[in-house]
């Protein structure tokens, strides 16, 4: 990315847009202590029931208990769960909301 200016719907900007209006880092940030504990504890609960489950079968889950949490963060959470050891990788077998292909998560220890 360069820092010239880019021309948009007639206005100039520094630089160009983020696609993505609420980045993974920035829900990370907005969202700790109590909060960030919340969501974590729905995750593991989610997948000790549900899994293996894809982020957007986890965040499915997560939303029909009531939860308000963006997909994003819930993404986030997930991942800060894998990196403290306690959810991994399960398969490649998920299937996204657009079809593709993608990871299934499952608690460490939940040989499925």
């Amino acid at each position: 990315m360069t820092d010239a200016p880019v021309k948009a719907e007639g206005r100039v900007r520094k630089s160009p847009m983020a696609l993505d209006s609420d980045p993974s880092w920035k829900a990370a940030v907005l969202i700790t202590g109590k909060g960030e504990m919340i969501v974590k504890s729905a995750i593991l609960a989610i997948l000790l029931k549900h899994g293996p489950l894809s982020d957007d079968d986890i965040h499915a889950h997560y939303a029909a208990a009531g939860g308000n949490r963006t997909t994003q963060r819930v993404r986030t959470a997930r991942k800060a769960l894998e990196n403290d050891g306690l959810v991994r990788e399960f398969d490649t077998d998920g299937v996204t909301s657009n079809g593709g292909q993608c990871a299934r998560h499952v608690l460490v220890g939940d040989e499925s």
